[in-house]
């Protein structure tokens, strides 16, 4: 969250980064709303608020999403466009885990994260 709305250096990789980052804010009230007495959701908000005119917007419309499942393009300086995979999923034994998985689109996108290595 504070990659895409306070930093902003994600959000300028990520093609389409309103999007994804809008699906994010979804993901993380609906975490925040499974945890309603965890202080650091609590400090994390605030924190984003003073942050982000743009987090205070979208924050303010309530939008809970579950799982991300999809696709995101990133421009990387050095590598160019790469296209990437995501699954999300929750584990039905530890409810409060979630594991999101980036996968390379296609073999010419492995290929650039494997020269960034």
């Amino acid at each position: 969250m504070w990659l895409y709305f306070a930093k902003g250096t994600t959000a300028r990789r990520t093609v389409g980064w309103q999007e994804r980052a809008r699906h994010l804010l979804g993901r993380f009230r609906a975490a925040a709303a499974e945890h309603p007495g965890d202080e650091r959701f609590a400090e994390l908000i605030e924190a984003l608020q003073v942050e982000s005119d743009r987090f205070c917007e979208w924050w303010s419309r309530y939008t809970v999403e579950q799982a991300l499942t999809g696709k995101i393009t990133v421009r990387h300086p050095d590598v160019g466009i790469i296209h990437i995979d995501v699954i999300e999923t929750k584990f039905p034994a530890h409810p409060r885990l979630t594991m999101s998985v980036h996968v390379p689109a296609r073999p010419a996108d492995r290929d650039k994260i494997a020269r960034l290595v």
